[in-house]
């Protein structure tokens, strides 16, 4: 069965839309310390289907892996809690979220537009990939700076990941977006997830786990900076 997971609408100030302080990050200018969404925006992310490497119990990361048949199975339950119509989809440039996002158009899951992104790619994680997927003791301690040999430390994460967010609020703001959907990977996930609920413990948000086609629902209202959160 697939699972759909959720967070409550956040309350809103409507007095105090932002302090009056500027924030800088990564050399441009971010007002406050959250960034309103000033009408409600429905985010339901997917983590892409299960993958031969997956399947196999082995570290994939930045490498292309295909989709199993077992993954579409599942992804046909997933259809069932997803929204008829989308304004917009988003998917990495990795091929199992476009093959992800290919059977959910085929199963009648319609968006106006789809965009490719980078920045919603898994990370690099260099030696590990390829590997048995196993514990890293820096994960589980909340260690955003830890990366292993070759790969790619959570830090940098969090800089694409709200980069992405930044610019999804405004393409929300220009073109009224209520509904969206993106198909992502686990590490890019975590961070997001994490902005969104705001969390402060960086434990927990290593921690968070969303299985293959399975579905976080979120209803976003603000945006926070991620330099107010406890990650360093």
């Amino acid at each position: 069965m697939s699972v759909i997971r959720t967070t409550p609408v956040a309350t809103l100030d409507l007095e105090t839309l932002c302090d009056k302080t500027t924030m800088l990050y990564n050399g441009n200018s971010v007002k406050s310390q959250y960034l309103r969404i000033p009408h409600k925006v429905k985010i339901d992310i997917i983590r892409h289907a299960e993958t031969t490497t997956n399947a196999r119990g082995l570290v994939t990361g930045s490498r292309n892996s295909y989709v199993t048949k077992d993954g579409i199975e599942k992804l046909k339950d997933t259809v069932q809690l997803l929204h008829p119509k989308y304004d917009c989809a988003y998917h990495s440039t990795l091929t199992r979220t476009m093959q992800t996002l290919r059977f959910l158009a085929e199963e009648g899951i319609v968006w106006n537009s789809a965009h490719k992104d980078e920045r919603l790619n898994e990370r690099n994680l260099g030696e590990l990939e390829g590997k048995k997927a196993r514990h890293i003791e820096a994960f589980g301690e909340g260690d955003f700076s830890y990366a292993p040999a070759g790969g790619e430390p959570y830090s940098s994460v969090v800089d694409r990941v709200y980069a992405f967010l930044l610019d999804l609020r405004e393409s929300c703001l220009e073109h009224k977006y209520q509904n969206i959907l993106i198909v992502s990977h686990m590490g890019a996930i975590r961070i997001m997830v994490g902005l969104l609920k705001e969390q402060m413990d960086p434990t927990e948000v290593l921690s968070y786990s969303l299985g293959n086609s399975e579905v976080y629902r979120h209803r976003w209202s603000r945006l926070i900076n991620p330099d107010s959160l406890n990650w360093d």
